[in-house]
């Protein structure tokens, strides 16, 4: 026999609220490339490649790090509406209980 699969919104919530705190921590990450980019421009004429490297690089890191975001971001959002979802099928279902 199958286990019973139990959900608990909170959980959900709780998870969601998890993803939110990756988000930040991405987010503070891809505005230290501002920080990145200003040290290497403190490099001199000579180090011209260098600077145009870093810059490709930070690039890169940019658009991964927002990837990255966006899927935890998109992440507790679907956990949330999913938490959502189960407490109204949930109170719905106790309504039609008490109306029989």
């Amino acid at each position: 026999m199958t286990e019973p699969i139990r959900i608990d919104p909170e959980v959900l919530h709780e998870v969601a609220g998890n993803h939110d705190e990756v988000v930040n921590i991405i987010e503070a990450a891809r505005e230290r490339g501002a920080d990145i980019h200003a040290a290497v421009e403190t490099l001199g004429p000579i180090m011209h490649e260098v600077k145009s490297a870093v810059g490709d690089v930070l690039l890169d890191r940019d658009t991964a790090l927002a990837e990255h975001a966006g899927r935890h971001r998109f992440a507790g959002d679907e956990l949330r509406r999913a938490a959502h979802i189960y407490t109204d099928v949930d109170d719905q279902n106790a309504q039609n209980l008490r109306q029989l």
